[in-house]
């Protein structure tokens, strides 16, 4: 590999690796305003099934919303947030990791 090739793949790598701690650092920042705030605070509302709690998107968090938005949801603290969308509106839900990890055999 010529060193043109190696220093391209290192900045690349260093890009991806600044990004990845970038997210790390945000969901550490997300831990920390949920000790100060307590999502737990929200006007969560349970699911039929007891298997859950929601609330509707625009009453949480902008920063929370935006990652649990992503891809299998966001884990924080005892929770795995995620955001679901029905008949136009957002919702912000959240599972007891001990009941997401039931439900999906893990």
């Amino acid at each position: 590999m010529s060193s043109d090739k190696l220093r391209a793949f290192l900045d690349e790598r260093i890009k991806q690796l600044e990004k990845e701690l970038d997210i790390l650092k945000q969901l550490r920042d997300l831990l920390r305003e949920e000790g100060e705030t307590g999502f737990d605070n929200l006007p969560w509302r349970q699911y039929r099934d007891g298997r859950g709690e929601w609330v509707f998107a625009d009453q949480a968090p902008p920063d929370l919303v935006e990652k649990a938005s992503a891809k299998g949801g966001v884990k924080i603290g005892e929770y795995v947030y995620e955001v679901t969308e029905s008949g136009g509106k957002r919702f912000l839900r959240r599972r007891h990791l001990q009941a997401s990890q039931q439900t999906t055999g893990a």
